[in-house]
C-alpha cells in the first residue's frame, strides 16, 4: 500500500493523514540521539529494547513503536555516525551516543547500594491500599516508570536507572 494514507494522532488527540513513505522515515536520526541522550540522563543503559519502550513514550502514535522492528532499530544505529552499537553477553545491543560519558546503573547487581530507611518507606507503601490496588506490568522498566512517576518520597532524588535496580 505505497503512498497511502495512515491516521496519526497528534498529543491533542486531532487525527492527521501521513502517507507510508513518511511513516518508514519513523524516526530520523535527531529522534534517536535525542530518545537515547534521555536513557543516558536516566542511567539506564540504551538496549534496543529499552530504546523501543523510550521512543515509544515520546510520540503520540503508538503504532509508529509497533512497527519499529529491533532488526530495523539496529538498521537506523547503524547508518549514524553519532551513534555506536556494542554486543555485550546479554540477549540485546546497545548504543553508545559517540562522545557521551556513560554512568549507567547495572540493574542487575546484586549489591544494594540503597539506605535501610528506602527499604522501610517501600514496605509501607507496597503495604498500603493505595499500593495494592496498582497494577505494576510491563516488566522491570515499565514497572519503574509507573512508581517513578507517583513522585513517592522515599524515591525522590533517585534516576530511572536507580529505581530499575
Amino acid at each position: 500500500k505505497s503512498g497511502g494514507v495512515l491516521g496519526r494522532r497528534t498529543l491533542s488527540g486531532v487525527q492527521k493523514a501521513g502517507t507510508d513513505s513518511e511513516r518508514s522515515a519513523w524516526p530520523v536520526e535527531a529522534e534517536l540521539v535525542s530518545a537515547i541522550s534521555s536513557l543516558y540522563d536516566d542511567q539506564l543503559k540504551p538496549y534496543l529494547s529499552t530504546l523501543k519502550s523510550r521512543l515509544a513514550e515520546r510520540l503520540p502514535d503508538d503504532q509508529k513503536a509497533k512497527d519499529l522492528t529491533a532488526a530495523r532499530l539496529q538498521g537506523l544505529c547503524s547508518k549514524s555516525a553519532r551513534l555506536s552499537l556494542h554486543f555485550d553477553c546479554s540477549y540485546d545491543c546497545y548504543i553508545q551516543l559517540c562522545g557521551r560519558e556513560e554512568n549507567f546503573v547495572d540493574i542487575l547487581n546484586p549489591v544494594d547500594v540503597y539506605p535501610a530507611s528506602l527499604w522501610v518507606e517501600a514496605a509501607r507503601f507496597f503495604g498500603s491500599p493505595e499500593a495494592s490496588s496498582m497494577e505494576l506490568s510491563g516488566g522491570r522498566y515499565a514497572s519503574s516508570r509507573t512508581l517513578a512517576a507517583l513522585d513517592l518520597p522515599f524515591l525522590r532524588g533517585y534516576s530511572l536507572g536507580q529505581v530499575c535496580h
